[in-house]
């Protein structure tokens, strides 16, 4: 109980000790395949959006860089349809959360380059319907182990605000979740905001 307290108070308190922080939202695309087998039958599509939540916290900074600790909350989300002698929807997701570090390299006075790397937990949830001969309603969640690693390019707008673009693979058991493959891609462009 006390261990948890104290790591609550750490974790509350951290922003202080930073020298800087930023909270970085983006959204892209997530190429991924998702698969159902429905009836002996197989459905492929394909996962096209993306959701990015990022809370990073400076640890060091030096002449060429910064050093952070990062706490990533991302999402893919895949919906998808099908009328034909069965009606099939489908709503598929996957959530990751992957703590880790990030190194930036400053380039210019506003550009930087930065590279990620973390481990942590992903959740996949799955929602199917089909309508025919056989009514058929499934909705599970599982979860599993997840790694994450990517990069990307910070271009900054103001001392408050700045523009990203970052590509990120999150890498989980194969075909965890009734998704295809074990790594999980995904481009985002967004904004961060710094304080």
């Amino acid at each position: 109980m006390r261990i948890g307290l104290l790591a609550l108070f750490s974790i509350a308190i951290a922003p202080a000790w930073a020298q800087n922080s930023d909270l970085g939202f983006l959204l892209g695309v997530s190429p991924l395949k998702a698969q159902s087998t429905l009836s002996g039958g197989t459905i492929s599509s394909t996962v096209d959006a993306n959701v990015q939540l990022d809370y990073s916290i400076q640890l060091k900074e030096t002449a060429v860089g910064a050093f952070y600790l990062e706490l990533p909350l991302a999402g893919v989300f895949h919906e998808s349809s099908r009328v034909g002698p069965n009606i099939v929807s489908s709503d598929r997701a996957i959530i990751f959360f992957t703590p880790g570090v990030r190194w930036k390299l400053w380039v210019h006075s506003r550009v930087s380059f930065y590279a990620a790397l973390g481990g942590g937990l992903a959740s996949f949830g799955a929602n199917v319907s089909t309508v025919g001969p056989d009514i058929t309603s499934v909705s599970r969640w599982s979860n599993g182990p997840a790694l994450d690693f990517g990069g990307g390019i910070d271009f900054r707008l103001t001392r408050l605000l700045s523009l990203r673009c970052e590509g990120r693979d999150y890498v989980t058991r194969a075909n965890a979740g009734g998704f295809s493959g074990a790594h999980h891609a995904a481009v985002d462009v967004g904004v961060g905001f710094h304080f």
